[in-house]
């Protein structure tokens, strides 16, 4: 029988090495498999790779995970790996997000959130690189969605649907 960290270490690992048998790294940042099927999984198949960065199934998330996981183990050269594999990927483009809302779990927030979240944790200045746009992208797509939703609330109360 194994102790409560012994026995979490052992989870952790064992996480660690699906994610890393699954992984695949695309333009320089880690990605991963949004779904994985038990035929994949037995197959050791790669399909359906994260095209976003988002919170849920995406490689911000997966990645900071990762790193907090490694954290709590102890296991400072993977949280290490980790978190650089963080930065090289919230240091990329906008358009690599692939992110078009504003929201916190599919997008711009999750990777503010995520961003600013291990910058406290880390105290890494690279995390906070691209901070500004990222806020920016967070209002400005607020901003869209906000107006596309009072068109959309005018066109209900008219009785019809067009022009939204």
């Amino acid at each position: 029988m194994c102790n409560y960290t012994r026995c979490t270490n052992i989870k952790i690992e064992k996480l660690y090495n699906i994610y890393e048998m699954f992984s695949v790294r695309g333009k320089e940042v880690l990605k991963y498999p949004i779904l994985l099927s038990a035929k994949d999984y037995a197959n050791k198949k790669v399909n359906n790779i994260s095209l976003n960065c988002g919170w849920c199934y995406g490689n911000v998330g997966i990645v900071r995970g990762m790193m907090k996981a490694f954290n709590y183990s102890g296991l400072n050269n993977k949280y290490f790996y980790y978190k650089e594999e963080l930065i090289k990927i919230i240091n990329n483009s906008i358009e690599s997000y692939n992110l078009d809302l504003p929201i916190l779990c599919h997008g711009y927030a999750s990777v503010l959130s995520i961003q600013i979240n291990a910058y406290r944790e880390t105290k890494d200045k690279r995390f906070l690189n691209n901070l500004e746009r990222n806020i920016s992208s967070v209002l400005e797509e607020r901003k869209i969605l906000s107006n596309l939703n009072s068109k959309i609330k005018d066109n209900i109360y008219e009785g019809y649907y067009k022009n939204y």
